[in-house]
């Protein structure tokens, strides 16, 4: 995992340039990206709980796969249905067993 890449990729979500910036986004002071940057190792609290936060995949952030963010709008949408297909397989259920409860 290389740091420049990373905070470009991260940069570039952002829609930010400067080193300032992307310090910003991860909620870290300008000194403390500085000293990751200078030893080129990844401050990775920082980025997991930017992606948390963002609703944006680790493994697009870290390794440039996956979709570069998660609609979290979907990902409820998803939960919904995926209740209501649970609904709709155990009232199928207990109709084809003749209307009895299922044990």
């Amino acid at each position: 995992m290389d740091f420049k890449e990373i905070m470009e990729r991260i940069a570039h979500m952002e829609g930010v340039h400067e080193d300032q910036e992307i310090a910003a986004c991860l909620e870290m002071t300008k000194q403390s990206y500085a000293g990751y940057k200078r030893r080129g190792t990844l401050p990775l609290e920082e980025i997991v709980s930017y992606c948390i936060k963002k609703g944006r995949s680790v493994d697009q952030v870290l390794f440039g796969t996956d979709p570069p963010y998660v609609n979290r709008d979907l990902l409820k949408e998803n939960e919904i249905l995926t209740e209501k297909f649970k609904t709709l397989e155990n009232l199928l259920i207990t109709s084809m067993k003749g209307g009895r409860e299922a044990a």
